[in-house]
């Protein structure tokens, strides 16, 4: 496991219990925004496991292995921008259903809607 995929692991455990808290609590920009954190996890975790096995493919051979790993690689950037598009599209609507619950605290949902979408915007 690298660096990539247990802070992933961690943000998306993190996103789970914000949005549980915020069905309990009953705040939907709680749960959106667990749910933004969650898609934020989700998409290190990918990046974390591809990186993983491109590593692994690296060490198995070597002239293979850079052909694979350049293979691999415009693998690796079709399905991370692939997450980004879709945690974007995620954040867009969890930005929208807070934002119709509560005027109030949609403009923060929507900041943190915007620091996730750049954050995986720089991850690719």
């Amino acid at each position: 496991m690298n660096k990539y995929q247990v802070k992933g692991r961690v943000t998306k455990a993190k996103g789970t219990a914000k949005a549980l808290a915020g069905k309990v609590l009953g705040k939907p920009s709680l749960v959106a925004r667990g749910k933004l954190q969650q898609a934020a996890g989700t998409l290190q975790v990918t990046y974390g496991d591809l990186k993983s096995t491109a590593t692994k493919r690296a060490a198995a051979g070597k002239r293979t292995a850079t052909r694979q790993g350049v293979a691999l690689e415009k693998t690796a950037k079709k399905t991370v921008r692939k997450q980004a598009k879709t945690v974007e599209k995620q954040a867009k609507s969890a930005t929208r259903k807070a934002t119709r619950a509560t005027k109030r605290t949609g403009k923060k949902v929507r900041k943190q809607a915007t620091k996730v979408t750049r954050r995986a915007k720089k991850a690719i």
